[in-house]
């Protein structure tokens, strides 16, 4: 976690939920806050990848909340193979979000709230989104509300995860994964992460000088969970508040129809496209990431200077 000048305060803390999970918190206050931009965060991912978009959001008087899941980043991992990519339910991840939405509130974190959400953060926000009523713009990066398979697959997708956890794999990692961080095996030019070399070195560099923070593949276990919470998801209606969906052209992580689909008949919501981006296109070339998150920012609402 950096810090920067443009905070009056950037703090670290070690928070529990209600059932005894230890998570990482950093809070992060503007200088004259107008409300707070809380980040859910991606599957594998931690505070320290969100450092450029939390200094965006204080350039715009917006108070940060970022934070590590259960599972990953420097919280509790919740499996004996701490690079194993698990959680027990994926409602754990609601109790994650009480519980930093509880800590923010003693922060003195007030104002409206708002939630930037990305990939598995975007089914988590989701979720939240039509259960509860307590933010009042959202703004969502590559959503996983789909995961992208092979065409062969994708149809099938939800049953094999159902029957690989009945044959009692629920804690082997998935097919195709293992323990080993995407960032550490992958070259550059084949990544499906980012079009800019030096947010990739970085993304290099975070996970080797930190190897706690590793997580490799999901366990059949949490994709069973992922696949049952996306399809329940899919059968509710978008919720009424403003919303900016993100979606590179080049997105092979997530599923594009699933988000396209949504968007097209959500009264409050609005897609930006970003030709040739990838999965994380809030960390492409900086300016590029900071003009991105502008329009966001301005769809859902929030003065941008």
């Amino acid at each position: 976690m950096s810090q920067n000048s443009d905070t009056l305060t950037v703090t670290e803390d070690y928070i529990k939920t209600k059932d005894n999970i230890t998570l990482r918190v950093c809070t992060a206050k503007a200088q004259a806050p107008k409300g707070t931009m809380f980040i859910l965060t991606g599957r594998t991912e931690y505070i320290e990848k969100y450092d450029q978009v939390r200094d965006f959001c204080l350039r715009q008087n917006l108070n940060v909340v970022v934070f590590d899941w259960r599972g990953q980043g420097l919280s509790t991992r919740v499996a004996q193979d701490a690079h194993l990519g698990h959680v027990h339910d994926f409602q754990d991840y609601q109790t994650d979000l009480d519980a930093v939405l509880d800590h923010a509130a003693l922060a003195g974190c007030d104002g409206p709230r708002y939630m930037l959400a990305h990939s598995m953060g975007g089914c988590i926000g989701l979720r939240r989104l039509v259960s509860k009523s307590d933010f009042d713009g959202a703004i969502f990066s590559a959503p996983m509300w789909g995961i992208a398979y092979n065409w062969f697959l994708a149809p099938i997708a939800r049953r094999v995860a159902a029957v690989g956890c009945a044959l009692g794999l629920s804690y082997n990692y998935a097919p195709g994964t293992g323990p080993q961080s995407y960032v550490l095996e992958t070259d550059f030019a084949d990544n499906n992460l980012t079009n800019h070399r030096p947010t990739w070195d970085l993304f290099v560099k975070q996970v080797t000088d930190t190897p706690a923070l590793i997580i490799g593949g999901p366990s059949w276990h949490w994709l069973k969970q992922a696949e049952d919470e996306m399809h329940a998801l899919a059968q509710c209606a978008s919720p009424n508040i403003p919303s900016a969906v993100i979606l590179g052209t080049c997105e092979e992580i997530v599923d594009p129809d699933r988000i396209t689909s949504r968007v097209a008949c959500w009264t409050s919501g609005s897609l930006i496209t970003v030709q040739d981006g990838k999965h994380e296109t809030l960390m492409d070339d900086p300016k590029a990431s900071d003009d991105l998150m502008a329009q966001a920012c301005a769809a859902i609402g929030i003065d941008v200077t």
